[in-house]
C-alpha cells in the first residue's frame, strides 16, 4: 500500500441525478484502501505534469500519455505504430562509457518491439536535459519473421535546433544508428528526413513539444488508412503545422496520464479535483496558483509560419541549453512531499464510525428525507476528504 495523507477533493451534491456525485468516497484515516487488482500505479509522470506549468517532463509522463493516445487510434493505424519507451537510460546520454556498456548488453526484448511495426516513434532524452522525437519508418525486406529491420526513413524533430543539423541532432543521429546497427537493423542510403517545427524560446517546453509532435505524426499515419486499407504518403514528413499551446498540451497530458492510472487500478478509481493551497517549488513552499496559472490570454504559438519559425532567440549562439530549469541556491531538496500545514495530522479530525459520516450521508428512510428537504442543507461544491497518493516522484527531471 502506498503512503497516504488526507486530501481535499471538490465534490458536488451527493445523489443520482445528472451532475451529482455518485461516488462513495473512502474516508481516511479510519478506512483501509482496497488494493487494486493490478497493484498501485506509478504516477511519477502525473506528479511531474502537475508540479508547475514550467516543469520539465520525466520519461514516465511521455510514456504514459503517448501510450494512451496510441491505444485510442483505429486498429489498423495502431498496429502500424510502435512507441519506444524511455526506459533505457544512457543511449543518448553524455557518457561514452555508458553507451558502450549498452551496446555490449542484450536488448532483444526492446528490439523485438521495434521489428514488429512499420513505424516507431521514439522520445529521445538527449544529454539528460532535452527531449526530441525520433520518427522511424522501416521495411520488412523479406516479409519473414525477421520483421521490419530495414530503416528506410528517419527524421528527428527537435524544437531547439529545428532543421539545422547542429551538434545535438548529429549526436542523436549517430547514437541511434550505432544502437540499431548493433541490433541487426540496416539503413537505406538516403534515409534522412528533415521535419521543421517551431523553435522553443524557453528552457522547459521540449517534453510538451515532443508529445505534441508525436500526436501529429500519429494523426498523419491515421490519415493514410481507410477502413482496412493503408497507403503510405510522403505527407508524413511535412513540416509541423498548426498551433502549440504549452498549457493546453500539459493539461491534455495530465488527463491522459490520470486516465492511465485509473485503468491500471482496474477502473476502481475516479479522477477528482483536489483543493490545494501550497506546492513545493525547489526548497520552499509557494502559493500553488502561481505555479500553474497561465499568462493572461494564453501563450499559443502558431507553428508553420515563416515569421515565427525564423524568429531569433537571445541564446542562438549557445550550442546546448543548461541542465536545469531553476537553481535552488545550493539548498538540499527532499524528494519526499510533505503534508501542507493546514492538512496536517495534528488538526485533522479522526474518522469516527459513531458520528455521521461527513463524506457520504447515511441511508435514511424516505420520510426522513422528505423532512430534511425543508431544512435546506445543500452541500453543493463542498470539499470532501479522501486519501491521496503520496508518491516520492522519483525520476530525472527533463527540460
Amino acid at each position: 500500500m502506498p503512503d497516504t495523507t488526507p486530501a481535499q477533493i471538490l465534490c458536488g451534491t451527493q445523489g443520482s441525478d445528472q451532475g451529482q456525485c455518485r461516488q462513495r468516497h473512502i474516508e481516511l484515516p479510519g478506512s483501509n484502501l482496497p488494493t487494486p487488482p493490478n497493484g498501485w500505479p506509478d504516477i511519477r509522470g502525473l506528479n511531474q505534469l502537475q508540479a508547475s506549468r514550467e516543469e520539465w517532463l520525466n520519461g514516465d509522463a511521455l510514456d504514459k500519455a503517448l501510450k494512451v493516445y496510441h491505444n485510442s487510434l483505429p486498429k489498423l493505424a495502431r498496429d502500424l505504430i510502435h512507441i519506444a519507451d524511455t526506459s533505457i537510460e544512457g543511449i543518448f546520454g553524455t557518457s561514452t562509457k555508458a553507451f558502450e556498456d549498452i551496446l555490449a548488453r542484450n536488448y532483444n526484448r526492446f528490439c523485438r518491439s521495434l521489428r514488429r511495426t512499420e513505424y516507431t516513434l521514439w522520445p529521445m532524452n538527449i544529454h539528460g536535459n532535452h527531449w526530441e522525437l525520433g520518427v522511424i519508418r522501416k521495411e520488412n525486406p523479406n516479409n519473414e519473421n525477421e520483421g521490419w529491420t530495414r530503416i528506410v526513413q528517419v527524421g528527428i524533430i527537435d524544437s531547439w535546433e529545428d532543421t539545422k543539423r547542429g551538434p545535438r541532432k548529429q549526436f542523436a543521429e549517430g547514437r541511434l544508428k550505432k544502437f540499431l546497427k548493433k541490433n541487426k537493423f540496416t539503413f537505406d542510403r538516403h534515409h534522412r528526413r528533415d521535419v521543421s517545427t517551431d523553435r522553443q524560446l524557453d528552457m522547459w517546453s521540449c517534453g510538451l513539444r515532443t508529445f505534441w509532435a508525436a500526436r501529429h505524426i500519429m494523426d498523419r499515419i491515421v490519415a493514410m488508412t481507410r477502413g482496412d486499407t493503408y497507403h503510405y504518403n510522403e505527407t508524413l514528413w511535412e513540416d509541423m503545422a498548426g498551433w502549440f499551446n504549452p498549457d493546453l498540451v500539459r493539461w491534455e497530458m495530465i488527463g491522459l496520464t490520470a486516465y492511465d492510472a485509473v485503468r491500471e487500478m482496474g477502473y476502481r478509481a475516479r479522477i477528482a479535483v483536489e483543493v490545494v493551497s501550497t506546492s513545493r517549488d525547489g526548497a520552499q513552499d509557494v502559493d500553488a496558483a502561481t505555479l500553474m496559472v497561465p499568462p493572461e490570454g494564453g501563450s499559443s504559438v502558431v507553428v508553420g509560419k515563416p515569421e515565427t519559425r525564423k524568429r531569433a532567440r537571445e541564446d542562438d549562439g549557445e550550442e546546448l541549453p543548461p541542465n536545469t530549469r531553476r537553481k535552488t541556491e545550493g539548498k538540499q531538496v527532499s524528494g519526499k512531499p510533505s503534508i501542507a500545514p493546514e492538512f496536517g495530522m495534528d488538526n485533522y479530525e479522526p474518522f469516527n464510525k459513531k458520528k455521521t459520516n461527513p463524506v457520504f450521508p447515511p441511508d435514511i428512510p424516505e420520510a426522513s428525507q422528505e423532512s430534511s428537504k425543508t431544512t435546506g442543507g445543500n452541500t453543493r461544491n463542498q470539499p470532501r476528504r479522501r486519501g491521496g497518493n503520496k508518491g516520492k516522484g522519483k525520476g530525472k527531471g527533463k527540460k
